[in-house]
């Protein structure tokens, strides 16, 4: 096909599809009811099977646009809050599956960020991204209250200045500890008392 072929062709698809756009869109929606399973499975096959370039071309698409596809997450979510609700209802089993096996397989992440939730909640002056692992090698996996080792699965991160003492949530705030002995000791106790971490 030549190329002014070709351009008037897409030009005439254009103009039918903006002509026609509801009853396009309504034919999608009547035939994906219907085949909504034949979908499901071609779709699984298809993400199987180009795994590494759907990841790649999603890498080049938020290099591109930053923020963009967090953007319209967030316009959806908000102008559509029955929807999820609905959804959220209807699947509350399977969704609360999800999120105990998510939490199993990446629990230092889970726990990073809700830490990190917390001390934005506080007000803390200074709020950074921890590497839990690091301040445990730092830190030999002592614990700075008692002085014992710290299992590396369980171990608490105590802020030296409290969060509500006005600390902040970085790595030089942060030191390991037993959950017995983080949650034994009280905001009053202040790290004047205690070992802080240069």
């Amino acid at each position: 096909m030549h190329t002014m072929q070709r351009d008037m062709k897409a030009a005439y698809n254009r103009a039918y599809h903006a002509a026609n756009r509801e009853a396009i869109l309504a034919r999608k929606r009547a035939y994906r009811a219907v085949h909504r399973e034949e979908i499901a499975a071609y779709d699984r096959v298809h993400n199987e099977t180009h795994r590494a370039e759907n990841a790649a071309y999603m890498r080049a698409y938020r290099k591109k646009n930053p923020g963009k596809e967090a953007a319209a997450q967030r316009a959806w979510r908000e102008s559509n809050p029955e929807k999820i609700a609905a959804y959220n209802e209807t699947h509350r089993d399977e969704l609360a599956a999800r999120q105990r096996a998510y939490h199993a397989a990446n629990r230092e992440r889970y726990v990073e960020h809700c830490a990190l939730r917390r001390a934005r909640k506080a007000g803390a002056p200074r709020v950074e991204k921890i590497d839990r692992s690091y301040i445990y090698e730092r830190d030999g996996g002592i614990c700075h209250i008692c002085r014992k080792k710290a299992p590396r699965r369980g171990f608490h991160l105590d802020h030296l200045v409290p969060l509500s003492k006005g600390g902040a949530h970085t790595h030089d705030n942060l030191a390991v500890a037993h959950a017995n002995c983080n949650l034994r000791r009280h905001d009053g106790l202040l790290p004047a008392q205690l070992r802080l971490v240069g």
